[in-house]
C-alpha cells in the first residue's frame, strides 16, 4: 500500500465482493443497469467456462474508487490456443479521478499478463483511447458497424441445413467440424464450444439471444448468434464458420439487421465486405480494438479481424 492508502489488486469478485461493485457502478450508471445487478456479475466473473473473471481493483484504505473487469476467454489459433483477458467496466470514481487511477490499473493489468504469459484485448471508447495508447497497447483495425441484408435460401448441398438451436439441444450436437475450421483459419477466434454457447448466450441474466446454427445432421459447420437491439432493429453478436465469412451471418427476414463487420481494405485486415453489407447512411460507427502479446511473447498473430462483439456485448 502506498503512504496515502492506496492499493492496486487483482482480485476475484467474491473477495472485493458485490456490493462494493454495485456501489461503485452506482456512480456512473443508471439505476437497474446490468453493472449493478449481483446476478450479472455472478455470471460475468463467476461462470465463464474459460476460467474465474478478476477485477483489478483500485482500493483506498480499503473502500473501492476505482476498477477494471478481466473476462478470460480462451482463442484457438492453428492447432494451439491461449487466454485473452476481455477488459470490461473500467469505472473510477468522480471524487477521484484526479489520482491517476486509469493508468495505475492498466499497468497493474499488463503486469499480471505479462507474469501469466496471457494476451490483453479491447474495445475503448474515444476517450479511454488515448490512455490505452500511450500505455503501450497494440491496436488492430477495428470494425464498422453496417447494415445487413437477409441472406438467401441455403442451397441443398449434403443435407445442409440452417436451424434454431435451443438450450436442451446443445449437449446433441457435435462441435467437432466447427473446432475443425477454427484450427484451419490459422488466426485467433473463440474457442466456442457447446459450453460457451451455453453461458455466453443461453445462461445470460438479462439478455435474450437468438443462437441459430449451420449443420449436417447433428454436426455443426457454423453458427451465429443475434439479440434485438432497438425497437423492430437487430444486433448480430457472434459468427463462425467458413460460410459465414464469405457471405455474412444470417440475418432476419423481417427485421432490419446491424452487423460490426472487420474494415477492409488494409493489408493486415483484408476481410472483403460482402455485398449484402452496407454503410449506415449519415453515421459512422466504428470500433476500435487493441490485441497486445505478452512480453515474452514476439510480435502478434498478423490478423484478428475473427474476433467478434461476441467478447463484448455483455451488458
Amino acid at each position: 500500500m502506498a503512504p496515502d492508502g492506496l492499493a492496486i489488486e487483482i482480485r476475484p469478485l467474491d473477495e472485493i465482493g458485490a456490493d462494493a461493485v454495485v456501489g461503485l457502478a452506482a456512480s456512473y450508471y443508471p439505476a437497474g443497469h446490468d453493472a449493478r445487478r449481483r446476478e450479472y456479475l455472478d455470471w460475468l466473473y463467476n461462470r465463464n467456462p474459460f476460467g474465474q473473471g478478476r477485477i483489478v481493483a483500485a482500493l483506498e484504505r480499503g473502500l473501492l474508487i476505482g476498477m477494471m473487469g478481466l473476462i478470460p476467454f480462451r482463442l484457438r489459433c492453428g492447432d494451439g490456443t491461449f487466454i485473452a483477458h476481455m477488459v470490461v467496466n473500467v469505472l473510477t470514481h468522480p471524487r477521484h479521478r484526479t489520482k491517476s487511477l486509469f493508468v495505475k490499473m492498466i499497468r497493474v493489468a499488463k503486469h499480471e499478463c505479462d507474469e501469466k504469459g496471457e494476451w490483453l484485448i479491447g474495445h475503448p471508447n474515444d476517450a479511454a483511447y488515448p490512455g490505452w495508447k500511450r500505455n503501450g497497447m497494440v491496436f488492430q483495425p477495428g470494425y464498422d458497424m453496417k447494415w445487413i441484408a437477409p441472406l438467401r435460401p441455403l442451397p441443398l448441398r449434403g443435407f445442409r441445413r440452417r436451424a434454431d438451436v435451443a438450450p436442451n439441444e446443445l449437449p446433441c450436437l457435435d462441435f467437432g467440424p466447427l473446432l475443425q475450421w477454427q484450427s484451419n483459419v490459422r488466426q485467433p477466434v473463440i474457442a466456442a464450444d457447446a459450453a460457451f454457447i451455453e453461458w455466453r448466450f443461453f445462461r445470460h441474466p438479462t439478455r435474450s439471444y437468438r443462437v441459430g446454427s449451420l449443420r449436417q445432421g447433428n454436426l455443426v459447420l457454423g453458427y451465429w448468434v443475434r439479440r434485438a437491439f432497438r425497437p423492430m432493429v437487430d444486433l448480430i453478436v457472434d459468427w463462425q464458420g467458413g460460410d459465414f465469412w464469405k457471405a455474412g451471418p444470417p440475418a432476419s427476414l423481417w427485421r432490419p439487421s446491424l452487423i460490426a463487420w472487420p474494415v477492409a481494405g488494409v493489408e493486415a485486415n483484408p476481410v472483403p465486405v460482402p455485398r449484402r453489407l452496407w454503410a449506415l447512411p449519415r453515421m459512422h460507427k466504428y470500433y476500435r480494438f487493441f490485441a497486445t502479446p505478452p512480453a515474452q511473447v514476439d510480435g502478434s498473430p498478423r490478423q484478428w479481424h475473427l474476433l467478434t462483439l461476441a467478447a463484448t456485448d455483455f451488458g
